[in-house]
């Protein structure tokens, strides 16, 4: 058996930490975390923010009820649309409407309208991350590997939750915008990291799909 067919079975019956050391892993873990995090800081400060531009408690408990039957049908949402344009199409379309969201929030925000719009989509488009995220890591290593592999690659949100924390409250001051530059900036780089993914239907048993996604 030569070096290549000895490294494919490897890849083929591959473990958890097989998986874990894939350059697959590590994008998919970026995109997560740099497309969770806006929607995290928004989740966690919408009544803060709100009551800074001077929107009543009604206003932000509406938006608030809302904004959680948003978020639980996303879910459903972007997970079917996925399974007729893929992961990557979606995902770009999700970033891209993200990145034009924060870049124009703090502009538009006096507005109540407006503000319960734009947080309505923003979670939307926070909980679409939660359907499409666990459907890619199934895909590609299959269910058995996949649902372990998402428990890391949950990671991601867990460190951009600390992340959204540290920019909101101890680096910059509330009142400023550097925050949303700072979000935008790691949105954009959520999508450079997915112009460099590529899905090709990587399966955790098909051996030249594996062997592209050395490529990715």
């Amino acid at each position: 058996m030569c070096i290549r067919d000895r490294w494919y079975q490897r890849r083929v019956h591959g473990d958890l930490w097989t998986g874990l050391k894939a350059p697959v892993f590590w994008l998919i873990t970026t995109m997560f975390f740099c497309s969770t995090l806006f929607g995290l800081y928004i989740a966690n400060e919408y009544k803060n923010l709100g009551f800074n531009y001077g929107h009543s408690d009604v206003l932000l408990t509406v938006i608030g009820a809302f904004a959680s039957l948003s978020n639980g049908a996303a879910r459903m949402f972007w997970a079917y649309l996925q399974d007729y344009v893929g992961f990557r199409t979606i995902f770009l379309i999700m970033m891209a409407v993200q990145l034009i969201l924060t870049l124009t929030f703090p502009f538009i925000a006096g507005s109540p309208v407006l503000y319960f719009l734009f947080i309505m989509v923003i979670l939307f488009l926070e909980g679409g991350y939660f359907g499409i995220f666990p459907t890619l890591a199934s895909r590609i290593y299959g269910n058995k590997v996949g649902s372990k592999i998402y428990g890391f690659i949950y990671f991601g949100f867990s460190i951009a939750n600390i992340t959204q924390y540290l920019v909101s409250n101890l680096i910059f001051d509330e009142s400023t915008l550097e925050r949303f530059y700072v979000f935008a900036a790691l949105n954009f780089v959520g999508l450079l990291v997915c112009l460099r993914f590529n899905e090709r239907n990587i399966s955790w048993s098909d051996k030249e799909a594996l062997i592209a996604s050395e490529n990715l």
